[in-house]
């Protein structure tokens, strides 16, 4: 069997998952996985029986929800927003190496008390395989509130995912890799609304500018760590005077370009010293 064709044997086995539930809710961020998720539990179930659910927070890009509303807006899909405050936890403020779970535990646990109260008969999330392959901890919350993981259930890995949606004509097949900005500060450096700020001002103006592909500003202190990919390395050094400035206009020292580029969980890097 070629990859093409466990790809859609992987599909297959999703869609036997999915018929089997009656009202679930979906844990929606509006990125590939969640979005690929939803199209198809819709199909499987209908998508009167579905509720779309996201998460807003401080560590939500405004972009990615304005993404997530015309998704379900497009495709007639009941949504909602909730919104949860991060900042008031000690654990998930203070950065530890597994914050992770603690702001999976609290938005999921939001869910997980939503589904009881409105009859919903299970929480779905867009975990893939590949997320087994880095250090995780939001896996482990997940797991403890009961909520279920189809597409890591059947193997699907984030290629496949691409693959798949673009099979079946979604718009988000080819979606920038998303993270929620906590991601941007290195375990145990505390994190402040004016931190995200910065960082969420420092990658705006990268789009602005005419960046196409995945990027990540990490905010070390009062420095900037610029990650991009190979497509995008020469718009910065070509415009690398004008971001500097723009950089100490926002709040940091100095502004750098990290020469190995984009890397999704760089952070996690830090947990081998």
């Amino acid at each position: 069997m070629n990859i093409a064709d466990q790809t859609m044997q992987k599909e297959k086995h999703l869609e036997k998952i999915l018929k089997n539930l009656q009202r679930p809710i979906v844990a929606f961020s509006g990125g590939l996985d969640s979005s690929y998720l939803l199209y198809k539990t819709t199909k499987a179930v209908g998508r009167e029986n579905v509720l779309a659910v996201t998460v807003n927070s401080e560590f939500y890009q405004p972009a990615e929800l304005e993404q997530a509303r015309s998704f379900v807006k497009k495709l007639n899909i009941q949504h909602r927003v909730i919104f949860t405050n991060h900042l008031d936890d000690d654990k998930i403020r203070t950065n530890p190496p597994d914050r992770c779970f603690y702001c999976k535990r609290k938005a999921y646990s939001m869910l997980a008390a939503l589904a009881a109260e409105e009859n919903y008969d299970r929480v779905l999330d867009g975990s893939n395989q590949d997320d087994l392959a880095d250090y995780r901890p939001g896996l482990l919350a997940v797991e403890k509130l009961g909520i279920a993981s189809p597409l890591r259930m059947v193997g699907l890995m984030k290629e496949e995912i691409s693959s798949l949606s673009k099979k079946n004509g979604l718009e988000t097949w080819n979606s920038l890799s998303g993270s929620c900005l906590a991601s941007r500060f290195p375990y145990g450096e505390e994190i402040t609304l004016a931190g995200l700020k910065r960082v969420r001002e420092g990658e705006m103006y990268l789009r602005n500018l005419g960046l196409k592909g995945d990027l990540r500003v990490r905010s070390h202190g009062h420095i900037a760590r610029i990650e991009v990919t190979p497509q995008d390395a020469s718009l910065i050094y070509t415009n690398r005077l004008k971001i500097a400035e723009k950089y100490l206009s926002i709040g940091f020292k100095y502004a750098t370009f990290d020469l190995t580029g984009f890397c999704s969980g760089s952070m996690n890097l830090l947990l081998d010293d």
